[in-house]
């Protein structure tokens, strides 16, 4: 499973959020909001689905097509 971290990155800005705020409210660091945003990681499933859910987007949307 490959996350589009670019895609985690400008929704999280357009809903006005930090990285640290992001993490904060789904349990990970910032750290690791970080690495997920340059593609460098990827999320848990439980993540992934925290981030989607706080992000308000559907968890498809967060995941690579290929």
């Amino acid at each position: 499973m490959r996350v589009r971290g670019e895609v985690i990155r400008a929704v999280r800005r357009k809903r006005g959020l930090t990285q640290q705020q992001l993490a904060d409210a789904i349990g990970a660091s910032r750290k690791q909001v970080t690495l997920w945003e340059g593609n460098r990681s990827s999320p848990s499933a439980a993540h992934l689905f925290a981030v989607a859910k706080r992000l308000d987007v559907d968890p498809r949307a967060l995941v690579a097509d290929d």
